[in-house]
């Protein structure tokens, strides 16, 4: 998820957060929420929502990177499978 972890690491920075900061705010280690925005782990989806709502992040804007990462990695996935004329719908499917 190159682009989700961007632009949290995006709106973080333009808050003026640290790492260590912005996970004492969200009540996790510093650790966890790196792990998040690098993409290692996932975090809960009430916890993504606080993300966003404590860096004043824009969700549409996050789901869309996260469309975007999705669609990404398909498109590698068929490269390595050969299934390059299929259309992005028929790889979503698949």
């Amino acid at each position: 998820m190159e682009l989700c972890s961007k632009l949290l690491k995006s709106w973080r920075a333009k808050k003026g957060l640290s790492i260590k900061e912005l996970a004492r705010k969200l009540g996790v280690g510093e650790t966890t929420y790196n792990s998040w925005e690098l993409n290692i782990s996932r975090c809960r989806l009430d916890k993504l929502i606080e993300i966003i709502t404590l860096l004043e992040g824009n969700m549409s804007e996050f789901l869309f990177a996260y469309e975007q990462d999705k669609y990404s990695q398909c498109k590698q996935i068929s490269k390595e499978l050969k299934w390059e004329n299929f259309t992005r719908q028929e790889i979503l499917l698949k």
